[in-house]
């Protein structure tokens, strides 16, 4: 079968409508993975239910307004206990976070994002003028990602996805990945010393620019959090640096 999309992290492997379904009919165990026509990899999936995450090579970025065809071959299945049938539930991508251990600037000082709930009240900027403002949080996203950006400022440090909007000088929100798409950037190391990100500067209470320093791709199995929605405001500051919600 074939999908259509700007990109593909997230899978439901099976007919997950209840354990029964699930068990009786045959689920994924290999994909052979085509990106417009071009073979990409073979994807291994655990014989489980719930939501399983995958990042494809080829620097599969995200890219809403570019749409690629990715076609799955079956390779090889678990039987399932009743019926021959295949099924796949879910195919989605999961978007825009940070590193759970990141923090959030509220009322009164940094709060890990990971405490940070429906109801939390933090801090809201007005790039404009600087100004900070008091906002509750509507909503808040969990995701689980397999790499992550590290970037270093001259005095700040993040852990992100590539997917997840800071705010960039002369340019406005955007993530790392879109402003690479819009300058025609392939290597993340052309960023460093060449763009300026806006940072809170809690000594003169203003926002500031600090060049990148350091960026890299990191590896590994991480829990991942954003904020998708506040009552005021669209703005936040994660580990010093101002996000937005996606």
């Amino acid at each position: 079968f074939e999908i259509k999309a700007g990109g593909i992290n997230v899978i439901y492997n099976g007919y997950q409508s209840s354990p029964k379904s699930w068990i009786e009919n045959s689920r994924v165990k290999k994909f052979k993975v085509y990106k417009n026509n071009v073979a990409l990899c073979y994807l291994e999936l655990t014989d489980e239910m719930g939501r399983q995450t995958f990042e494809l090579p080829d620097r599969n970025r995200y890219n809403a307004s570019k749409e690629n065809i990715y076609k799955f071959e079956i390779a090889d299945v678990y039987k399932g206990t009743k019926w021959q049938d295949v099924a796949i539930s879910e195919i989605n991508m999961a978007l825009c976070c940070v590193a759970e251990a990141t923090n959030i600037k509220t009322e009164s000082d940094q709060v890990i994002i990971s405490n940070i709930k429906k109801g939390s009240v933090i801090k809201t900027i007005n790039i404009e003028t600087g100004e900070l403002s008091s906002t509750e949080v509507l909503k808040v996203l969990k995701q689980r990602h397999l790499s992550l950006l590290k970037i270093n400022s001259e005095s700040k440090e993040i852990k992100l996805t590539s997917n997840h909007p800071l705010y960039i000088k002369d340019f406005g929100f955007s993530s790392m990945d879109r402003y690479m798409e819009e300058k025609k950037i392939s290597d993340y190391e052309d960023l460093i010393n060449s763009v300026e990100l806006g940072v809170w500067d809690e000594n003169t209470h203003k926002v500031n620019y600090e060049k990148i320093k350091n960026i890299e791709l990191i590896t590994g199995d991480f829990e991942t959090i954003t904020i998708g929605k506040l009552t005021q405001g669209n703005t936040f500051i994660t580990n010093g640096f101002i996000s937005r919600t996606y």
